[in-house]
Protein backbone atom coordinates (compact mmCIF):
# COMPACT_ATOMS: atom_id res chain seq x y z
CA UNK A 1 0.00 0.00 0.00
CA UNK A 2 2.85 2.41 1.18
CA UNK A 3 4.64 1.84 -2.07
CA UNK A 4 1.86 2.27 -4.35
CA UNK A 5 1.48 5.74 -2.65
CA UNK A 6 5.07 6.70 -3.32
CA UNK A 7 4.90 5.61 -6.85
CA UNK A 8 1.48 7.46 -7.32
CA UNK A 9 3.24 10.18 -5.63
CA UNK A 10 6.14 10.47 -8.21
CA UNK A 11 3.70 9.63 -11.01
CA UNK A 12 2.02 13.10 -9.58
CA UNK A 13 4.84 15.26 -9.23
CA UNK A 14 6.28 14.20 -12.88
CA UNK A 15 2.81 14.93 -14.31
CA UNK A 16 3.49 18.33 -12.88
CA UNK A 17 7.22 18.86 -13.66
CA UNK A 18 6.54 17.72 -17.32
CA UNK A 19 3.41 20.23 -17.49
CA UNK A 20 5.90 22.89 -16.12
CA UNK A 21 8.29 22.01 -18.94
CA UNK A 22 5.39 22.42 -21.54
CA UNK A 23 4.63 25.85 -20.22
CA UNK A 24 8.11 27.24 -20.18
CA UNK A 25 7.14 26.80 -24.00
CA UNK A 26 4.63 29.39 -24.00
CA UNK A 27 6.02 32.89 -25.66
CA UNK A 28 5.98 36.10 -23.61
CA UNK A 29 3.32 38.87 -24.54
CA UNK A 30 6.34 41.38 -23.36
CA UNK A 31 9.64 39.48 -22.92
CA UNK A 32 11.47 43.11 -22.82
CA UNK A 33 8.99 44.77 -20.10
CA UNK A 34 9.49 41.34 -18.00
CA UNK A 35 12.93 41.48 -17.80
CA UNK A 36 12.71 45.85 -17.00
CA UNK A 37 10.29 44.72 -14.25
CA UNK A 38 12.90 42.91 -12.40
CA UNK A 39 15.65 45.50 -13.50
CA UNK A 40 12.58 48.12 -11.52
CA UNK A 41 12.96 45.45 -8.45
CA UNK A 42 16.25 44.95 -7.93
CA UNK A 43 15.42 40.68 -7.30
CA UNK A 44 14.69 38.28 -8.97
CA UNK A 45 11.65 36.70 -7.10
CA UNK A 46 8.17 38.14 -6.66
CA UNK A 47 5.80 35.40 -6.92
CA UNK A 48 7.49 32.96 -5.59
CA UNK A 49 10.21 32.52 -2.55
CA UNK A 50 7.98 32.60 0.31
CA UNK A 51 4.05 32.31 1.71
CA UNK A 52 3.43 35.96 1.18
CA UNK A 53 4.44 35.38 -2.64
CA UNK A 54 2.32 32.51 -2.78
CA UNK A 55 -0.67 34.02 -1.11
CA UNK A 56 -0.27 36.76 -4.24
CA UNK A 57 0.24 34.05 -7.33
CA UNK A 58 -3.14 33.01 -5.46
CA UNK A 59 -4.70 36.70 -5.90
CA UNK A 60 -3.74 37.31 -8.78
CA UNK A 61 -5.32 34.07 -10.16
CA UNK A 62 -8.31 35.29 -8.61
CA UNK A 63 -8.09 38.59 -10.15
CA UNK A 64 -7.49 36.41 -13.87
CA UNK A 65 -10.49 33.88 -13.05
CA UNK A 66 -12.99 36.86 -13.15
CA UNK A 67 -11.44 38.63 -16.07
CA UNK A 68 -14.73 38.56 -17.68
CA UNK A 69 -16.08 41.09 -14.80
CA UNK A 70 -14.09 44.00 -16.91
CA UNK A 71 -15.17 42.21 -20.48
CA UNK A 72 -11.71 40.65 -20.34
CA UNK A 73 -10.75 37.07 -21.15
CA UNK A 74 -8.75 35.18 -19.28
CA UNK A 75 -7.04 32.94 -21.72
CA UNK A 76 -5.16 36.25 -22.89
CA UNK A 77 -3.14 35.62 -20.14
CA UNK A 78 -1.43 32.52 -19.63
CA UNK A 79 -5.01 31.02 -17.77
CA UNK A 80 -3.89 27.30 -18.01
CA UNK A 81 0.10 28.14 -16.81
CA UNK A 82 -1.21 29.82 -14.01
CA UNK A 83 -3.04 27.22 -12.84
CA UNK A 84 -0.55 24.60 -13.11
CA UNK A 85 1.80 26.95 -11.64
CA UNK A 86 0.03 28.47 -8.71
CA UNK A 87 0.07 24.73 -7.01
CA UNK A 88 3.75 25.27 -6.54
CA UNK A 89 4.58 24.38 -2.63
CA UNK A 90 7.61 25.33 -0.43
CA UNK A 91 9.98 22.55 -0.86
CA UNK A 92 8.74 21.21 -4.04
CA UNK A 93 9.84 23.76 -6.52
CA UNK A 94 13.80 23.30 -8.88
CA UNK A 95 15.05 26.90 -9.97
CA UNK A 96 13.27 26.02 -13.68
CA UNK A 97 9.94 25.78 -12.54
CA UNK A 98 10.23 28.94 -10.17
CA UNK A 99 12.18 30.94 -12.86
CA UNK A 100 9.04 29.96 -15.39
CA UNK A 101 6.56 30.66 -12.44
CA UNK A 102 8.10 34.05 -12.59
CA UNK A 103 8.52 35.21 -16.04
CA UNK A 104 4.78 33.62 -16.35
CA UNK A 105 3.05 35.39 -13.81
CA UNK A 106 4.53 38.85 -14.39
CA UNK A 107 4.07 38.12 -18.13
CA UNK A 108 0.52 37.48 -17.54
CA UNK A 109 0.35 40.66 -14.89
CA UNK A 110 1.75 42.90 -17.34
CA UNK A 111 -0.66 41.76 -20.25
CA UNK A 112 -3.75 41.92 -17.53
CA UNK A 113 -2.84 45.65 -16.55
CA UNK A 114 -1.62 47.16 -20.10
CA UNK A 115 -5.19 45.83 -21.86
CA UNK A 116 -7.36 47.23 -18.94
CA UNK A 117 -5.45 50.77 -19.00
CA UNK A 118 -4.82 51.13 -22.75
CA UNK A 119 -8.00 48.62 -23.94
CA UNK A 120 -7.03 45.28 -25.34
CA UNK A 121 -7.92 46.42 -29.45
CA UNK A 122 -9.03 49.49 -30.84
CA UNK A 123 -9.90 48.64 -34.10
CA UNK A 124 -8.47 51.59 -35.75
CA UNK A 125 -7.10 51.33 -39.58
CA UNK A 126 -5.01 54.08 -38.74
CA UNK A 127 -3.55 55.42 -35.39
CA UNK A 128 -1.32 58.17 -35.28
CA UNK A 129 -1.60 58.85 -31.30
CA UNK A 130 -0.55 55.41 -29.71
CA UNK A 131 3.34 54.85 -30.61
CA UNK A 132 3.98 58.25 -29.17
CA UNK A 133 3.17 56.66 -25.94
CA UNK A 134 4.72 53.72 -25.71
CA UNK A 135 7.32 54.26 -23.18
CA UNK A 136 4.80 56.60 -20.90
CA UNK A 137 2.75 53.62 -20.64
CA UNK A 138 5.53 51.28 -20.30
CA UNK A 139 6.91 53.38 -16.98
CA UNK A 140 2.89 53.57 -15.61
CA UNK A 141 2.51 49.66 -16.03
CA UNK A 142 5.72 48.76 -14.52
CA UNK A 143 5.61 51.11 -11.51
CA UNK A 144 1.55 49.63 -10.52
CA UNK A 145 3.21 46.53 -10.98
CA UNK A 146 5.74 47.21 -8.38
CA UNK A 147 2.85 49.28 -6.11
CA UNK A 148 1.94 45.59 -5.45
CA UNK A 149 5.57 45.18 -4.09
CA UNK A 150 5.05 47.50 -1.62
CA UNK A 151 2.24 46.46 -0.25
CA UNK A 152 -0.65 47.92 -2.39
CA UNK A 153 -3.74 45.70 -2.91
CA UNK A 154 -4.80 44.38 -6.25
CA UNK A 155 -7.93 46.42 -6.19
CA UNK A 156 -6.27 49.81 -5.29
CA UNK A 157 -4.39 49.26 -8.44
CA UNK A 158 -7.22 48.22 -10.71
CA UNK A 159 -9.16 50.99 -9.94
CA UNK A 160 -5.73 53.08 -10.64
CA UNK A 161 -5.84 51.90 -13.90
CA UNK A 162 -9.44 52.01 -15.24
CA UNK A 163 -11.06 54.82 -16.31
CA UNK A 164 -12.91 57.32 -14.07
CA UNK A 165 -16.21 59.38 -14.93
CA UNK A 166 -19.53 58.06 -15.09
CA UNK A 167 -20.04 56.66 -18.23
CA UNK A 168 -17.34 53.98 -17.76
CA UNK A 169 -18.75 52.98 -14.65
CA UNK A 170 -22.63 52.76 -16.08
CA UNK A 171 -21.25 50.77 -18.60
CA UNK A 172 -19.17 48.67 -16.96
CA UNK A 173 -22.13 47.65 -14.96
CA UNK A 174 -24.43 47.72 -17.80
CA UNK A 175 -21.87 44.84 -19.07
CA UNK A 176 -22.16 42.55 -15.71
CA UNK A 177 -25.75 42.75 -15.92
CA UNK A 178 -25.81 41.54 -19.64
CA UNK A 179 -23.15 38.73 -18.75
CA UNK A 180 -25.49 37.56 -15.78
CA UNK A 181 -28.45 37.33 -18.26
CA UNK A 182 -26.21 35.58 -20.62
CA UNK A 183 -26.92 38.05 -22.99
CA UNK A 184 -23.64 37.66 -25.66
CA UNK A 185 -24.46 39.49 -28.70
CA UNK A 186 -25.06 43.07 -25.74
CA UNK A 187 -22.15 41.92 -24.03
CA UNK A 188 -20.03 41.81 -27.25
CA UNK A 189 -21.14 45.35 -28.11
CA UNK A 190 -20.08 46.61 -24.28
CA UNK A 191 -16.26 45.09 -24.68
CA UNK A 192 -15.86 47.16 -27.44
CA UNK A 193 -17.13 50.03 -26.23
CA UNK A 194 -15.09 49.66 -22.67
CA UNK A 195 -11.97 48.93 -24.70
CA UNK A 196 -12.59 52.13 -27.02
CA UNK A 197 -13.33 53.63 -23.35
CA UNK A 198 -10.00 52.60 -21.74
CA UNK A 199 -7.95 53.41 -25.27
CA UNK A 200 -9.17 57.16 -25.10
CA UNK A 201 -8.89 57.71 -21.40
CA UNK A 202 -5.66 56.68 -21.03
CA UNK A 203 -4.30 59.36 -23.02
CA UNK A 204 -5.44 61.82 -20.67
CA UNK A 205 -5.95 64.46 -22.94
CA UNK A 206 -7.03 68.20 -22.09
CA UNK A 207 -9.06 67.87 -24.99
CA UNK A 208 -9.91 65.43 -27.99
CA UNK A 209 -13.14 64.59 -30.29
CA UNK A 210 -14.95 61.32 -30.45
CA UNK A 211 -16.69 60.89 -33.64
CA UNK A 212 -18.94 57.78 -33.32
CA UNK A 213 -20.08 55.92 -36.51
CA UNK A 214 -23.10 53.96 -35.48
CA UNK A 215 -24.77 56.75 -33.71
CA UNK A 216 -23.79 59.13 -36.10
CA UNK A 217 -22.81 61.71 -33.52
CA UNK A 218 -19.35 63.62 -32.42
CA UNK A 219 -18.74 64.95 -28.83
CA UNK A 220 -15.97 66.96 -27.98
CA UNK A 221 -14.41 67.05 -24.73
CA UNK A 222 -12.79 68.76 -22.31
CA UNK A 223 -11.18 67.54 -19.34
CA UNK A 224 -13.25 63.95 -20.12
CA UNK A 225 -16.09 66.22 -20.32
CA UNK A 226 -18.62 66.58 -22.51
CA UNK A 227 -18.25 70.47 -23.90
CA UNK A 228 -20.48 69.85 -27.06
CA UNK A 229 -22.73 67.00 -28.91
CA UNK A 230 -23.81 67.24 -32.38
CA UNK A 231 -25.07 65.16 -35.20
CA UNK A 232 -22.98 64.36 -37.65
CA UNK A 233 -23.17 62.38 -41.36
CA UNK A 234 -21.02 59.95 -41.90
CA UNK A 235 -20.37 57.04 -44.97
CA UNK A 236 -22.79 54.93 -46.31
CA UNK A 237 -21.98 51.18 -46.24
CA UNK A 238 -20.85 51.00 -49.76
CA UNK A 239 -18.48 54.17 -49.01
CA UNK A 240 -17.90 53.41 -44.97
CA UNK A 241 -16.17 56.12 -42.78
CA UNK A 242 -12.50 54.65 -41.64
CA UNK A 243 -11.70 54.26 -38.24
CA UNK A 244 -8.67 56.14 -37.16
CA UNK A 245 -6.97 57.98 -34.69
CA UNK A 246 -5.17 61.40 -35.92
CA UNK A 247 -5.02 65.09 -34.98
CA UNK A 248 -7.12 68.18 -36.18
CA UNK A 249 -4.64 70.76 -37.23
CA UNK A 250 -6.16 73.36 -38.92
CA UNK A 251 -9.65 75.01 -40.02
CA UNK A 252 -10.02 76.13 -43.39
CA UNK A 253 -12.78 78.68 -43.93
CA UNK A 254 -14.51 78.78 -47.32
CA UNK A 255 -12.76 75.61 -49.04
CA UNK A 256 -12.93 74.40 -52.20
CA UNK A 257 -14.15 70.98 -52.36
CA UNK A 258 -11.62 69.14 -54.65
CA UNK A 259 -13.63 66.29 -55.76
CA UNK A 260 -12.18 62.81 -55.53
CA UNK A 261 -11.56 60.86 -58.96
CA UNK A 262 -13.64 58.18 -57.64
CA UNK A 263 -16.48 60.78 -57.77
CA UNK A 264 -15.54 62.42 -60.25
CA UNK A 265 -15.40 59.16 -62.47
CA UNK A 266 -18.21 57.00 -61.37
CA UNK A 267 -21.26 60.32 -60.41
CA UNK A 268 -20.09 63.52 -62.14
CA UNK A 269 -18.49 62.92 -65.69
CA UNK A 270 -21.29 60.80 -66.31
CA UNK A 271 -23.62 63.44 -65.92
CA UNK A 272 -21.52 65.75 -67.57
CA UNK A 273 -21.72 64.05 -70.68
CA UNK A 274 -25.42 64.11 -70.96
CA UNK A 275 -25.94 67.46 -69.62
CA UNK A 276 -22.59 69.67 -69.83
CA UNK A 277 -24.79 72.72 -68.14
CA UNK A 278 -24.84 71.12 -64.67
CA UNK A 279 -21.18 71.86 -64.41
CA UNK A 280 -22.49 75.68 -64.00
CA UNK A 281 -25.22 74.66 -61.92
CA UNK A 282 -23.16 73.05 -59.41
CA UNK A 283 -20.49 75.77 -59.52
CA UNK A 284 -17.97 73.17 -60.36
CA UNK A 285 -14.47 74.55 -61.86
CA UNK A 286 -12.17 72.27 -63.98
CA UNK A 287 -8.54 72.49 -63.19
CA UNK A 288 -5.75 71.31 -65.57
CA UNK A 289 -2.31 69.38 -64.46
CA UNK A 290 -1.27 72.75 -64.01
CA UNK A 291 -3.48 74.43 -61.79
CA UNK A 292 -5.12 76.97 -64.47
CA UNK A 293 -9.12 76.83 -64.98
CA UNK A 294 -10.39 76.07 -67.96
CA UNK A 295 -13.39 76.91 -69.55
CA UNK A 296 -15.79 74.13 -69.66
CA UNK A 297 -17.61 75.32 -72.88
CA UNK A 298 -14.47 74.52 -74.52
CA UNK A 299 -14.54 70.89 -73.94
CA UNK A 300 -16.45 67.86 -76.07
CA UNK A 301 -18.00 66.04 -72.97
CA UNK A 302 -19.02 63.43 -74.69
CA UNK A 303 -15.54 62.53 -75.55
CA UNK A 304 -14.65 62.09 -71.85
CA UNK A 305 -14.62 59.07 -70.22
CA UNK A 306 -13.19 57.74 -66.98
CA UNK A 307 -10.12 56.41 -68.69
CA UNK A 308 -9.40 59.62 -70.84
CA UNK A 309 -10.60 62.84 -68.56
CA UNK A 310 -7.42 64.74 -68.06
CA UNK A 311 -8.94 67.49 -65.87
CA UNK A 312 -9.67 67.26 -62.23
CA UNK A 313 -12.78 69.29 -60.57
CA UNK A 314 -12.66 71.80 -57.78
CA UNK A 315 -16.03 73.40 -56.45
CA UNK A 316 -15.88 76.97 -55.89
CA UNK A 317 -16.27 78.24 -52.28
CA UNK A 318 -19.37 79.99 -51.19
CA UNK A 319 -22.55 78.38 -49.39
CA UNK A 320 -23.33 76.36 -52.14
CA UNK A 321 -19.97 73.97 -51.87
CA UNK A 322 -20.97 70.77 -50.72
CA UNK A 323 -18.16 71.66 -47.26
CA UNK A 324 -20.78 74.33 -46.67
CA UNK A 325 -18.41 77.55 -45.62
CA UNK A 326 -16.14 75.37 -43.23
CA UNK A 327 -13.25 72.17 -43.29
CA UNK A 328 -11.74 70.64 -40.09
CA UNK A 329 -8.34 69.44 -41.76
CA UNK A 330 -7.60 65.70 -40.23
CA UNK A 331 -3.75 64.50 -40.38
CA UNK A 332 -5.23 60.76 -41.82
CA UNK A 333 -4.15 58.82 -44.69
CA UNK A 334 -7.31 58.72 -46.18
CA UNK A 335 -8.54 61.90 -47.34
CA UNK A 336 -11.36 61.47 -44.32
CA UNK A 337 -12.10 65.22 -43.12
CA UNK A 338 -15.10 67.13 -40.89
CA UNK A 339 -16.81 69.75 -42.92
CA UNK A 340 -20.31 71.86 -42.72
CA UNK A 341 -22.23 71.22 -45.35
CA UNK A 342 -24.83 73.00 -47.65
CA UNK A 343 -27.26 70.61 -46.92
CA UNK A 344 -28.77 71.14 -43.30
CA UNK A 345 -31.73 69.27 -43.55
CA UNK A 346 -29.33 66.51 -43.58
CA UNK A 347 -29.39 66.55 -39.92
CA UNK A 348 -32.82 66.18 -39.64
CA UNK A 349 -32.78 62.69 -40.23
CA UNK A 350 -32.03 59.28 -38.59
CA UNK A 351 -30.38 57.97 -40.85
CA UNK A 352 -27.31 60.17 -41.69
CA UNK A 353 -25.28 57.03 -43.00
CA UNK A 354 -24.93 58.62 -47.16
CA UNK A 355 -21.52 60.62 -47.27
CA UNK A 356 -18.67 59.08 -49.38
CA UNK A 357 -16.52 58.91 -46.14
CA UNK A 358 -16.34 61.98 -45.03
CA UNK A 359 -17.32 63.20 -41.62
CA UNK A 360 -20.18 66.65 -42.21
CA UNK A 361 -21.00 68.43 -38.85
CA UNK A 362 -23.64 69.84 -37.86
CA UNK A 363 -22.19 72.83 -35.68
CA UNK A 364 -19.09 73.63 -36.96
CA UNK A 365 -19.20 77.03 -36.12
CA UNK A 366 -19.42 75.60 -32.36
CA UNK A 367 -16.56 73.64 -32.80
CA UNK A 368 -14.14 75.82 -34.50
CA UNK A 369 -14.69 78.72 -31.39
CA UNK A 370 -13.91 75.81 -29.03
CA UNK A 371 -10.78 74.68 -30.64
CA UNK A 372 -9.45 77.56 -32.62
CA UNK A 373 -7.12 80.62 -30.54
CA UNK A 374 -9.74 82.87 -31.27
CA UNK A 375 -13.48 83.19 -32.31
CA UNK A 376 -13.96 83.20 -36.02
CA UNK A 377 -16.02 85.94 -37.05
CA UNK A 378 -19.64 84.98 -37.45
CA UNK A 379 -20.31 87.62 -40.21
CA UNK A 380 -17.52 86.86 -42.62
CA UNK A 381 -19.05 83.11 -42.32
CA UNK A 382 -22.81 83.62 -42.37
CA UNK A 383 -22.44 86.07 -45.00
CA UNK A 384 -21.74 83.52 -48.06
CA UNK A 385 -19.90 85.15 -49.99
CA UNK A 386 -18.93 84.39 -53.55
CA UNK A 387 -15.88 83.09 -54.79
CA UNK A 388 -13.92 83.95 -51.80
CA UNK A 389 -9.96 82.58 -51.21
CA UNK A 390 -9.94 80.04 -48.95
CA UNK A 391 -8.43 80.80 -45.39
CA UNK A 392 -6.41 78.70 -43.15
CA UNK A 393 -6.41 78.84 -39.56
CA UNK A 394 -3.59 76.89 -38.13
CA UNK A 395 -4.60 75.41 -34.36
CA UNK A 396 -1.95 76.37 -31.45
CA UNK A 397 -2.37 72.70 -30.13
CA UNK A 398 -3.51 70.36 -32.62
CA UNK A 399 -6.65 68.63 -31.14
CA UNK A 400 -6.97 64.23 -30.90
CA UNK A 401 -9.56 62.94 -32.71
CA UNK A 402 -10.77 59.58 -32.82
CA UNK A 403 -13.15 57.73 -35.15
CA UNK A 404 -14.59 54.58 -33.47
CA UNK A 405 -17.23 52.19 -34.35
CA UNK A 406 -19.32 51.61 -30.87
CA UNK A 407 -22.32 49.86 -31.05
CA UNK A 408 -23.19 50.80 -27.37
CA UNK A 409 -22.62 53.90 -25.47
CA UNK A 410 -23.92 56.53 -22.93
CA UNK A 411 -26.38 59.64 -24.12
CA UNK A 412 -26.74 62.83 -23.08
CA UNK A 413 -29.20 61.63 -20.00
CA UNK A 414 -26.08 58.96 -19.36
CA UNK A 415 -28.43 56.03 -19.87
CA UNK A 416 -26.64 53.29 -21.67
CA UNK A 417 -28.47 52.99 -25.19
CA UNK A 418 -27.68 50.87 -28.39
CA UNK A 419 -27.05 51.17 -32.05
CA UNK A 420 -27.66 49.48 -35.15
CA UNK A 421 -24.28 47.74 -36.83
CA UNK A 422 -24.66 49.75 -40.12
CA UNK A 423 -21.73 48.48 -41.41
CA UNK A 424 -22.15 44.95 -40.26
CA UNK A 425 -18.53 45.04 -38.65
CA UNK A 426 -19.65 42.75 -35.90
CA UNK A 427 -19.83 39.20 -35.41
CA UNK A 428 -22.95 37.64 -33.92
Amino acid sequence: MIRHLVLFTLFCCNIFIIQAQKNNSETLRYPEMVSAFYTLLDKQNFWTGDTAAASLRNKFLTVIDSAENWGLAGNDYHYTALHELVKIAPGEEDSGILKRCELIFTDAAISFFKDLYEGSNNNARHDELSSKYTEINKRIILNRLVALCNGNCFEDVINSLEPAGDAYAVLKSEYQRQAASHSFYNMMQLKRTLNYLRWINHFKFERYIVVNIPSAELGYYQADTVALRMKVVVGKPSTQTPRFAAYCNKVILYPYWNVPASITNKELLPLFRKSPGLIEDMKMQVIDNNGKIIDPSSLNWSSYNKYNFPYRLRQSTGCDNALGVMKFNLTDPFNVYMHDTNNKLAFLRSNRFYSHGCIRIEKPLELANLILPTPVDSTFIQSCLKDEKPMELDLTNTVPVFIIYSTAGINADNNVVYYKDVYKLLKR
